[in-house]
């Protein structure tokens, strides 16, 4: 079964799980899949990338323990809506650093505000970029 690493939307500075926990009940609903709708710190307490360092985590812990939860850990997705796709987007910079992109198989950004934000960021790469989507191989999770 795949598991869904979902993270909440709120400019990432406010939000929590519970904001999105009726979208996420119905993606389980919808596609027999396993979410985990985790929380990561916010600015302004925490800088950049704290809650894509916490979302990246995230997706190596439930990498680890899939059998604990029932999942393939070869069926891994992540993704959030608006700050918490930008959030995924950085967390999937993130992995790819650790040559550990592979992980993730989908990645779904619903509103994400992306922008030019890595355009300015000298450590951020087109290499690295495209290294974070090389092993996002489609999954039919969302028909």
């Amino acid at each position: 079964m795949c598991g869904y690493i979902h993270a909440h939307g709120g400019a990432g500075i406010l939000g929590s799980p519970k904001s999105e926990m009726l979208l996420c009940c119905q993606l389980v609903l919808d596609n027999d899949i396993v979410a985990f709708n985790v929380t990561y710190r916010l600015a302004p307490e925490h800088r950049s990338p704290a809650g894509a360092s916490d979302i990246a985590a995230a997706v190596k812990f439930f990498h680890e323990n899939a059998e604990d939860f029932n999942i393939n850990s070869d069926e891994l997705a992540m993704g959030g809506v608006s700050g918490g796709g930008y959030t995924t987007m950085i967390a999937s910079i993130l992995l790819a650093r650790e040559d550990k992109a592979h992980l993730v198989k989908l990645q779904i950004l619903e509103n994400a505000n992306l922008g030019t934000c890595l355009d300015d960021a000298p450590e951020n790469t087109v290499q690295q970029w495209e290294k974070a989507f090389r092993n996002l191989v489609p999954y039919d999770l969302l028909a």
